[in-house]
Order: structure tokens, then C-alpha cells, then sequence
């Protein structure tokens, strides 16, 4: 048997007036430093899965370019991080109708300052400490608005939470 994982990225335009943006990538803290002192930040490293056992500590990293600027010389910008999760009914929800059930989560951030090219990290929440019965699918989406340009780009990635092993 072996695995195989298909690359996604897409390549970046160079044109300096379109808003970019990188691909999103999961990045996770390995166990052997986690409690070391010290930014957490600086200790992620890939997380090279599409799966995700609970207790998992993820972060989504991207970075953002082509930022418009102001007369004054600052950006402003708005990044919306949305997480849509798709989780199964049970016997009844299967015989009565729709089989899934849907959870949306999203929030909003503003931020201002002066360099046209940044990087973002975003600690994931997608609620682990509740250990799933089944697989769930999840996708979390990440819109950017430049608040200069009015320009706005998106990007997904799709991950599944999975049971621990005690849990099934």
C-alpha cells in the first residue's frame, strides 16, 4: 500500500495591482515543544495531514500582497475566516429527510499598516475537546478585502476531524 497527496498550489500573479494571496497551509506545534517558554509561533511547523485527531493544536498560515496603500501610506485591510463544518444525523435524520447538518462559524478582523506584503497565522479553534463519534468535514475559508483597493481574494482548505482511538 502507499499514500499520495496531490499538491494544490496555485501560482501567484505578479501584477502589482491585483490583490494576492498564498495558499492556505495548517501548521501545528509538535508535542516535544509545547511547553517549552518561548513564542508558540516560532515553533510551528507543517502539518502535513488532512486529518485531525482532537487535541490537536492547528494554525493557518498565509500571506497576503499586492496590499493597496493610502495617500498617507497605510493599508487597510479585512480578513473574514469562516469554518463550515458538515456533520451526519443520525438513523432518523437519514429517514426523514437530509442526512448532514451544517455549522457555520466566521468571524471578522480589521487591520491597518504599512507594508504592502504581510503573513497571518490563525490559531484554529474547531472545537476538539468534543471528541466526534464520526468523521466530520470541515471547511475553513479565508477571505481578504483591501479596504484601499476595494480588490478581495479567497482561499479554502478542507480538513476532517477525526475520532481518538478511545472514542470509537
Amino acid at each position: 500500500m502507499f499514500a499520495a497527496r496531490v499538491d494544490t498550489l496555485q501560482p501567484l500573479r505578479a501584477d502589482a495591482s491585483e490583490l494576492e494571496m498564498s495558499d492556505l497551509r495548517l501548521m501545528s506545534v509538535p508535542p516535544s515543544v509545547r511547553d517549552e517558554g518561548g513564542s508558540i509561533l516560532q515553533k510551528t511547523v507543517p502539518y502535513p495531514y488532512d486529518t485531525v485527531p482532537p487535541q490537536t493544536p492547528l494554525f493557518l498560515y498565509f500571506e497576503i500582497y499586492h496590499l493597496g496603500q493610502s495617500a498617507q501610506g497605510q493599508t487597510r485591510y479585512t480578513v473574514t475566516y469562516e469554518a463550515r463544518r458538515q456533520t451526519r444525523k443520525g438513523f432518523l435524520g437519514r429517514l426523514f429527510g437530509d442526512d448532514t447538518n451544517t455549522e457555520v462559524t466566521s468571524t471578522t478582523a480589521e487591520y491597518t499598516g504599512r507594508k504592502r506584503q504581510t503573513e497571518e497565522y490563525l490559531q484554529l479553534d474547531l472545537d476538539l475537546e468534543a471528541d466526534p463519534k464520526r468523521p466530520q468535514s470541515t471547511q475553513v475559508t479565508v477571505r481578504v478585502t483591501d479596504n484601499v483597493t476595494g480588490n478581495e481574494i479567497e482561499r479554502s482548505i478542507s480538513l476532517t476531524l477525526t475520532p481518538s482511538e478511545g472514542g470509537r
